[in-house]
């Protein structure tokens, strides 16, 4: 954790992650909860599209 703080405060360089989770939990972290779940509703054609995103960079 100290060599990620000290990444973040002296360089300009990007931490990249791996997120675990199912792909909905993956999209409601890309998008936000309530985001998400609005989306669900009205907007499913951008959600299959981020599911689909989701799946293939696996």
């Amino acid at each position: 954790m100290e060599k990620i703080h000290y990444i973040k405060e002296n360089t300009d360089c990007y931490i990249l992650v791996l997120i675990y989770g199912s792909h909905f939990e993956k999209a409601c972290f890309a998008r936000g909860m309530e985001n998400s779940l609005v989306d669900h509703v009205f907007n499913k054609k951008f959600v299959r599209k981020l599911i689909d995103n989701i799946i293939r960079k696996k």
